[in-house]
């Protein structure tokens, strides 16, 4: 490498490390928010399905349709909401939104 066509190579390595620091930054940006959905989805189906061992009636004999309207019941009391129970609480991918986008471009040194 001579000395006076080093400087285009310096500055197409260095264009190519701040646009892979980018792409890198922005997958990370990405990873980590996948994560959270991931993790939230996983708490709330935890709790879910957690089971409630509290005590709906003594004596007689309790049917399941009875036992999950005095469940719904015993909840509306208590204040609690009833969740509607999601098949899938897989986080989504959302679509490229469409419209303007941001371009990085590099100063022109």
């Amino acid at each position: 490498m001579r000395a006076t066509a080093g400087k285009p190579v310096i500055k197409r390595r260095f264009h190519r490390y701040l646009k892979g620091t980018i792409a890198q930054a922005a997958e990370l940006k990405q990873a980590k928010q996948d994560l959270a959905d991931i993790t939230n989805a996983r708490q709330r189906r935890q709790k879910r399905q957690q089971t409630d061992r509290r005590q709906i009636q003594s004596g007689g004999i309790l049917y399941a349709k009875d036992g999950r309207e005095a469940v719904i019941e015993r909840n509306k009391k208590d204040g609690k909401i009833v969740e509607e129970s999601g098949v899938n609480d897989a986080p989504t991918i959302n679509p490229a939104p469409r419209g303007t986008y941001i371009q990085w471009q590099l100063p022109k040194i």
